[in-house]
């Protein structure tokens, strides 16, 4: 403005919005002979689209200077500009801030050399009555940085005082240099070059990528510098518009580019082989997205707050293909594959409690005259072992891992197929072969262990079946999953709300406790008897009822459980992230939190009886708090692990479904290792000893019995394909 009315000229505004029509901004400066355009490089480039486009009319023609500012002036643009038919105006590349001076570079006649400045024009030097220097920040204060290297840019001289009532920003803005006096700091990063500033881009740009520190500029100038052939042989830069963001953690980088007009097709693969090609690995962007619309701020810039929220909006519906806990490939979104991640942290620790809690033998295995169950582990009831190493061997295991497992189980099964989309139950071949693998675990594959151990047993006799408590208690969870799955199942091919659904599982409690029990009836056969054992026998035994009832109330309760987290948890897990803190310093937080909770159940109410079989009741909202919210703090936690648990997690079927048969051998062994350390008056050599007992476990008997489970499944899928084979060649 101010040059303007200094030499008593025309200044000619444009419209609001005329900076988004080419078209509108020639013809004005056709119409009104504007000899000054003052312009972003991005908009410019649009302008001489259409001038060119236009023949012998020459809109731009009455310009003879041309000043772009708000931008990086390519190099490739600026080149263009002055070899542009029609067009004798001289362009200027303007670089400043508004509370400060500026620097002014003129691009030359035959244009700008691109062996000294490969990407962008220069920013020039300063202005009369400005100086430039560039610094460094270090502990003792800023340096000025030695001719040739980078630094932060900052102007001297003339400048404002600072900012109006805002004095602590001012003090950051502006400092006392020593030898130069008070400086402004513009947060860019550049370098002197032939006598002329360079511009690389923001300091606060700057991103982490897995630990390497990327200049998103750097990215975008090599792919700026992508070139095409064209239909005659000629090559031509291939995109318009560059942006390089990263998402937020954990960060990856995102390219959205504009293709120029009558390029041609331009794919995702290309522009990653080009930066493969031009690039330090680490610098190599994950995703590349076309954009054909780019979101802008009023002045034209482009809005990077906005290309953010796209970037991570793109990068959560990204699909990569993954292997499942059933082996079944996948093609999840990264916010998918986020989650899984949290869940295979969660699974592996909850995995390693059961560990814990069945091999030291915690609240069952031991029983008074009454036939209670004595409220401590069995192992662990030794004048040697400390009591402290019983809580934390309680609060490692206890309830936590078994509401847990219900609660992440259906929070996971609750995963709609695309962020928004509707949850469905999706009930199918996964929920059969889980059903099938139940049936596995009372027969054979209990009867196959046990005749390892002992080869007079008669393994498959009715009465070894319905007597063995240790193969039919221990796999209820499954059951419990496969029938809380089918209900709601069948809830969704009614079209009943979850709602509903969740309020008509509450009248299954109210069914008399092991109703229905097949087994006691004298006219069954025992081969019917047995069958009715391997579907229906749970981890119970009702005092004059028999072992195979269809409905027991814990049971139903649980169920129940994982209905309302089936279709509540999710909403409100989706909620909570709004309000809920989230970082490793809440992460750490959340896990001390889960840790503190557990040493309380363990100290004052162990086991969950009242969850568990609905006895003292009393404890019931105690049991409840602890149970939910120990997993929950615990889940939180595990978002910022920084470990990858995906072996353990991804195992945990192979290991629950295996482990319990080698509880007594492993209690026997937890038994000699207590005698063994009981020269350790603290007792934690002993648990640490526990600990790893059970991680190699963990690590060996889970995947053995992850790629057993599979081999089940690839099988008969390999036969099939075999037949076919077969067939094809005896055609």
């Amino acid at each position: 403005m101010f040059p303007a009315l200094i030499v008593g000229a025309t200044m000619v505004v444009a419209s609001a919005n005329g900076h988004k029509s080419p078209e509108y901004i020639a013809n004005t400066i056709n119409t009104h002979s504007v000899d000054v355009f003052v312009v972003t490089p991005s908009v410019f480039d649009l302008v001489l689209d259409f001038h060119e486009g236009q023949g012998s009319v020459q809109p731009l023609k009455s310009l003879k200077h041309v000043v772009t500012v708000g931008e990086p002036l390519p190099c490739s643009l600026a080149n263009r500009a002055v070899a542009m038919e029609g067009m004798s105006a001289r362009v200027h590349n303007f670089y400043g801030a508004s509370e400060s001076s500026c620097t002014i570079y003129t691009v030359p006649r035959e244009g700008i050399d691109l062996r000294i400045y490969p990407n962008q024009a220069p920013a020039g030097r300063p202005q009369p009555h400005a100086s430039v220097h560039l610094m460094r920040k270090l502990d003792s204060g800023f340096i000025e940085v030695p001719r040739g290297e980078e630094g932060e840019i900052c102007f001297g001289g003339v400048s404002a005082a600072g900012y109006w009532h805002r004095d602590e920003l001012t003090r950051e803005k502006w400092v006392d240099m020593p030898g130069v006096g008070r400086v402004y700091r513009t947060g860019d990063l550049g370098r002197w070059t032939a006598g002329q500033l360079e511009v690389f881009g923001r300091l606060d740009r700057q991103v982490k990528i897995r630990g390497v520190r990327i200049e998103p500029e750097e990215i975008e100038w090599c792919l700026k510098n992508l070139a095409v052939a064209q239909t005659y042989g000629e090559k031509q830069t291939a995109l318009k518009t560059v942006a390089v963001v990263a998402t937020p953690e954990p960060a990856d980088l995102v390219v959205f580019a504009d293709i120029h007009v009558g390029v041609g097709k331009v794919t995702a693969d290309q522009l990653k082989e080009h930066c493969k090609a031009n690039l330090s690995p680490a610098y190599v962007p994950k995703y590349f997205v076309v954009l054909n619309d780019f979101p802008r701020l009023p002045n034209g810039k482009l809005d990077l707050l906005a290309l953010q929220k796209l970037a991570k909006e793109h990068a959560d519906e990204a699909v990569e293909v993954v292997m499942d806990s059933l082996g079944q490939m996948k093609a999840l979104s990264q916010w998918a594959i986020a989650e899984r991640q949290v869940v295979h942290r969660c699974y592996a620790f909850w995995m390693l409690g059961v560990l814990t809690d069945h091999f030291c033998r915690c609240g069952f295995g031991c029983h008074d005259s009454y036939g209670e169950p004595l409220r401590f582990c069995g192992t662990l009831a030794s004048t040697s072992v400390p009591p402290w190493i019983e809580v934390m061997v309680r609060a490692v295991g206890n309830n936590q891992a078994m509401l847990g497992f219900i609660m992440l189980g259906a929070y996971q099964d609750s995963a709609p197929a695309a962020k928004g989309a509707r949850t469905s139950v999706n009930f199918g071949k996964k929920d059969f072969f889980v059903f099938f693998v139940y049936l596995l675990m009372a027969c054979p594959i209990v009867n196959v262990m046990d005749l390892i151990e002992d080869t007079r047993h008669k393994t498959f006799e009715w009465n070894y079946v319905h007597w063995d408590w240790g193969q039919s208690n221990h796999r209820w969870y499954l059951l419990m999953t496969f029938a809380a799955r089918l209900y709601m199942q069948i809830g969704e091919w009614l079209r009943i709300p979850g709602l509903i659904q969740s309020l008509v599982i509450v009248l299954f409690l109210a069914v008399p406790n092991g109703s229905l029990d097949l087994c006691s009836c004298e006219s069954i056969p025992d081969w019917g008897k047995f069958l009715l054992t391997l579907m229906f026998r749970k981890n119970t035994k009702l005092k004059g009822k028999g072992f195979c009832p269809i409905f027991v109330r814990w049971f139903s309760s649980y169920s129940m459980f994982y209905v309302w987290s089936f279709h509540f948890l999710r909403p409100l897990v989706e909620r909570a992230k709004k309000h809920v803190p989230s970082g490793p310093t809440w992460a750490a937080l959340s896990l001390s939190a889960s840790m503190c909770l557990g040493v309380a159940a363990a100290m004052y109410r162990y086991p969950c009886t009242a969850v568990e079989d609905g006895t003292h009741i009393n404890w019931l909202p105690f049991e409840l708090l602890i149970g939910c919210s120990q997993p929950i703090f615990f889940a939180l936690a595990m978002t910022h692990c920084p470990f990858d648990m995906a072996w353990w997690g991804n195992t945990s079927l192979g290991c629950y479904v295996f482990h319990f048969y080698f509880r007594n051998r492993m209690s026997e062994l937890v038994l000699a290792m207590a005698a063994a350390s009981a020269f350790d008056p603290t007792g934690l050599l002993f648990f640490m000893m526990i600990l790893t007992l059970c991680i190699f476990i963990q690590s060996t008997i889970g995947p053995l019995g992850h790629y057993f489970l599979m081999g089940l499944q690839w099988l008969p899928e390999s036969v099939m394909k075999l037949l076919g084979r077969s067939s094809v060649a005896n055609h």
